[in-house]
């Protein structure tokens, strides 16, 4: 019932998250899914369009074929989160005790790095789901009086991992490694499993160069910075608070502080009660790795293996940046959170007393607080379903929709703005790249702003025009507008990337300046 409730809470977190404006990469989610059949989202994603593997865009094709709502696109990322709430559970009781496995249950149903992907047109939450469900299947598998279908589940979670994301490798290498240590009667089976997994993933070999080939990686690392503040940046993210926005800003530093903290008492409290054991001579057991086990007990080395699995993304990040590719960003990382989630909640239990007390209180209570800030306008990315309604319930036949913020918030000629926008989305995005993928300014056409702007308030001459514009820079810039056009109202959309819109209007007599003579 515990389990039930801390379930349904995270999913009311994630169904929040569901019901927001997309933008970023979920609009290439969207383009690809709306713009083409099946084999047509195969053969994008495969191509410069995108730089993961498909399984994830093919789930969400499926998945708009329920209606036309476009955040139908987040369902499987919806599912999959929830879903892997109890799964973190179940392999908390074999790995690290039944209460640690609860306690990390309530992490992962809390933290807003998982919530916000599990409302998510993207492929992380899944690739955690099936990432979880190998790890869990490969336990099963090496304590099971009848292995065989377990190692069959365990290759096949494992290569639809690597088909939703890159980055799954880290953590299947990582526990592969492990189970070699710690199992080593398993070693055989184990490497006929990973091995059939990988000869199903030899299919996609070729679009795994070409993505590896992509201009899009130099964009990728300039986005995630270079020096240790963008990495530390990066790591706070990932820890404590959202993908998109400023730590500093949510969950804020003092939440920050406080759950490092709980962290940092916990793990000098238990150095200290190691020290002492050994000095007294006695064995320093891991007492909570032992606690409440299940019917079926605990693998030996359990923390062990949630340890590496929470290490192993940024370890090998770290790794590929020193060796010159440089991706380590929070993002990227996500594929060890589910280790987090169980490492944390065992050493917050290893010195028991009143250290674990305060610990517990310190970081649950930390994350507590992002959950209930996550809720609030402040961290609404850009509220483009706002937006919309606004158009629809001013916009008169022959009105203009100008979408200025399309160039920061798509990476697709398709923008927030156009997924909600009734009647074809809007007329012009001055500075999006057109043409084929990848869209990129200096890969592909772009019109300069400025004469795209020129051409919009052309069009609008004799009706009326709205422009939606970042609340990030000065209004004149932004609007550019010609000497006959006046604004006539304004209205900020408030979010964490708050949005204003325009309406103007324009000068009768000014028009017969404009209007060729013929």
């Amino acid at each position: 019932m515990l389990l039930g409730l801390i379930t349904a809470a995270g999913f009311a977190l994630r169904l929040h998250q569901y019901g927001q404006s997309m933008m970023g990469d979920e609009m290439s989610t969207l383009w690809i899914v709306r713009e083409h059949g099946l084999s047509g989202v195969v053969s994008q994603v495969s191509g410069d369009a995108e730089i993961t593997p498909p399984f994830s865009f093919l789930l969400s094709w499926l998945a708009t074929k329920l209606g036309s709502d476009p955040n139908l696109i987040r369902l499987p990322a919806l599912i999959a989160g929830t879903a892997t709430i109890p799964l973190v559970y179940a392999l908390g009781k074999r790995t690290v005790g039944q209460t640690a496995g609860l306690l990390g249950a309530v992490l992962i149903a809390l933290s807003p790095f998982m919530t916000y992907f599990s409302g998510n047109g993207r492929g992380y939450a899944l690739m955690i789901l099936l990432l979880a469900g190998s790890t869990l299947a490969m336990l099963r598998a090496s304590d099971s009086k009848r292995p065989v279908g377990w190692w069959i589940l365990y290759a096949a979670l494992s290569c639809l991992a690597m088909y939703t994301h890159y980055t799954a490798l880290f953590i299947l290498l990582a526990q592969y490694l492990w189970l070699l240590w710690a199992l080593p009667e398993t070693r055989v089976r184990a490497t006929l499993a990973n091995l059939g997994a990988a000869v199903f993933f030899l299919a996609w070999l070729p679009s795994l160069f070409t993505d590896l080939d992509s201009p899009t990686q130099s964009i990728l690392e300039a986005i995630q910075g270079d020096g240790l503040d963008s990495k530390r940046f990066a790591l706070e993210q990932w820890a404590f608070g959202h993908p998109l926005i400023d730590p500093a800003a949510f969950p804020g530093s003092k939440v920050m502080a406080a759950i490092a903290a709980g962290i940092l008492l916990a793990g000098v409290a238990t150095l200290i009660s190691w020290l002492k054991s050994r000095g007294t001579g006695k064995s320093g057991e891991e007492p909570r790795n032992e606690e409440s086990p299940g019917p079926d007990g605990l693998v030996p080395h359990g923390l062990a293996l949630v340890v590496v699995i929470a290490l192993a993304a940024p370890v090998f990040e770290a790794l590929l940046a020193l060796a010159g590719t440089d991706l380590l960003g929070a993002r990227n990382m996500t594929a060890s959170w589910y280790g987090f989630a169980l490492a944390v909640p065992a050493l917050l239990l290893a010195p028991g007393g009143a250290a674990t007390v305060v610990s517990l209180v310190l970081v649950f209570g930390g994350y507590g607080a992002a959950a209930v800030k996550l809720l609030g306008e402040s961290t609404r990315t850009i509220d483009a379903k706002a937006a919309a309604r606004l158009i629809v319930g001013q916009r008169r036949p022959g009105d203009v929709v100008i979408d200025r913020t399309a160039v920061k918030t798509t990476p697709v000629p398709l923008s927030p703005l156009d997924a909600y926008l009734e009647g074809g989305g809007a007329d012009f995005q001055p500075g999006l790249p057109q043409g084929d993928p990848p869209f990129l300014p200096f890969v592909s056409e772009v019109t300069p702003p400025s004469e795209e702007m020129r051409e919009a308030y052309d069009q609008a001459l004799g009706h009326r025009a709205f422009v939606l514009v970042l609340e990030d820079g000065s209004p004149d810039s932004a609007l550019e507008l010609p000497p006959w056009a006046k604004v006539v109202s304004s209205e900020e959309i408030p979010a964490y990337i708050p949005t204003r819109l325009y309406k103007i209007e324009f000068e009768p007599v000014a028009m017969t300046r404009v209007v060729p003579a013929n």
